[in-house]
């Protein structure tokens, strides 16, 4: 087992299968990675490996822990006195007094909770955030205004400056193994050279479950499509529009499906394309932020 791909003691050969899929997603979709021979296991999961493959006997998921029916008729107040009782909970398990807390802090609600937690814990005094983007966009500015308000240690990381060079694009490639888009995650090189290398870097993706995401309709799906395959072509076909104009066909589409282990795609509440930008989509883009 090893931390990073780059650890592994041989020579790493491009998967062609998917580096299509890398260009037209900016990530590898499913298990395969950029590397051939190489794959990447669904995490939490017991697998059985044998004759050079392997499946998942089981997989564990958070989820599962949760007794839903003792919610369903509960007030909306007594609700969220649970839901700010547990998060808080979160925070003050994980919060370290030792360490050097730094906040990634956006416009968005996910920060902005964590940030939340966090100073129920500590002082503003104690805590450093940034925010980086471009001057003038809601998330530069909003960041901006909430540390301000809140009275963090703040930086500002302006991308209009930034300058691109072969230096951080190779740290960029070493850091997060070259399976995701380099250039997006390369303005991380000199953010994270600000601060020490034992900081503590409190960052969440929540989906925006606490502004109620997954009990909108468009998440709910009313019934479980027989057809598997067509739910993921249109998911594909909807994601490669959004990096490219280039068209993709059914045939390409087809063997990126052939890359899916099926087996990570089985919630019956959320639509299968949400679990592949969820599950998939987001581990791997935003798992290699930190």
């Amino acid at each position: 087992m090893y931390n990073s791909i780059a650890d592994i003691p041989r020579r790493l050969e491009l998967n062609t299968k998917t580096m299509d899929m890398f260009i037209r997603l900016s990530y590898v979709s499913g298990n395969e990675t950029l590397f051939k021979g190489i794959q990447s296991l669904p995490g939490g999961a017991t697998i059985q490996i044998s004759d050079g493959k392997w499946t998942v006997l089981e997989q564990f998921r958070y989820g599962d822990l949760i007794v839903k029916d003792i919610y369903h008729n509960m007030p909306e107040e007594e609700l969220i006195r649970i839901g700010k009782e547990k998060w808080l909970g979160v925070i003050d398990g994980l919060y370290n007094a030792k360490s050097e807390i730094v906040v990634p802090i956006s416009g968005g609600l996910d920060s902005r909770a964590v940030l939340a937690g966090l100073l129920e814990c500590t002082d503003a005094s104690n805590i450093n955030t940034y925010t980086f983007g471009l001057p003038k966009t809601l998330d530069f500015e909003i960041g901006n205004r909430i540390a301000a308000l809140a009275g963090t240690r703040h930086t500002n990381f302006d991308l209009s400056k930034y300058i691109f060079n072969d230096q951080v694009l190779k740290e960029t490639c070493q850091q997060t193994d070259g399976n995701v888009n380099i250039f997006a995650l390369s303005y991380l090189v000199p953010i994270f050279s600000s601060y020490s290398e034992t900081a503590s870097f409190w960052s969440g993706f929540m989906l925006d479950v606490l502004a109620g995401h997954f009990v909108t309709k468009s998440s709910l799906r009313p019934q479980i499509k027989p057809d598997l395959t067509t739910e993921l072509r249109e998911y594909f076909l909807r994601a490669t529009k959004k990096v490219s104009n280039y068209s993709v066909s059914l045939n390409q589409i087809d063997e990126w499906i052939r890359l899916i282990d099926i087996d990570t795609l089985c919630s019956k509440e959320i639509s299968v394309a949400e679990q592949m930008n969820y599950y998939l989509g987001v581990e791997r883009k935003g798992g290699n932020h930190l």
